[in-house]
């Protein structure tokens, strides 16, 4: 009897941990994906300013000339 009942609590600990490594995984997986966007969000306002310095040089060269 003392076995059956030790065999249903490992049993439970496993679903547990198992359960435990699945929303580990899923957040490592999420932050990764926050972190890529954040990767791109970055490059796209680098080259906005760019862009902006850009348009801004073409600016004062029509002004000027």
């Amino acid at each position: 009897m003392a076995w059956d009942v030790a065999w249903l609590w490992g049993f439970a600990a496993g679903i547990i941990a198992g359960a435990a490594a699945g929303v580990l995984y899923a957040a490592w997986r999420l932050a990764g994906k926050l972190a890529e966007r954040e990767r791109a969000v970055s490059e796209c306002q680098r080259l906005l300013r760019l862009c902006h310095t850009a348009l801004g040089r073409e600016l004062e060269g029509e002004s000027s000339g």
